[in-house]
């Protein structure tokens, strides 16, 4: 996949799958966080590399491409990008 312009795809990461109370959640339930990895991004997209781990605001889309989920968006709505071990 190629994205357009500064818009950034990235797959998204789920939080543990299990509570405080260890309650295993199915995945379908898993909470998920404004957190992802970087998977492809457009030509006019800077500061950012293929496998940077981001931190995302709102305004993005969710797209499913061969069964696996997606979120797309400007990068401006990046609003960092995490370093090892956070």
């Amino acid at each position: 996949m190629k994205p357009l312009r500064d818009e950034v795809v990235i797959k998204q990461q789920s939080r543990e799958n299990k509570t405080e109370a260890g309650i295993i959640l199915t995945t379908d339930v898993a909470i998920k966080e404004n957190v992802g990895e970087v998977v492809a991004m457009g030509s006019k997209a800077e500061e950012l590399n293929i496998g940077d781990k981001v931190l995302f605001g709102p305004g993005f889309v969710v797209q499913e491409i061969d069964k696996i989920e997606y979120i797309i968006m400007r990068q401006q709505n990046i609003l960092l990008v995490l370093e090892d071990g956070v």
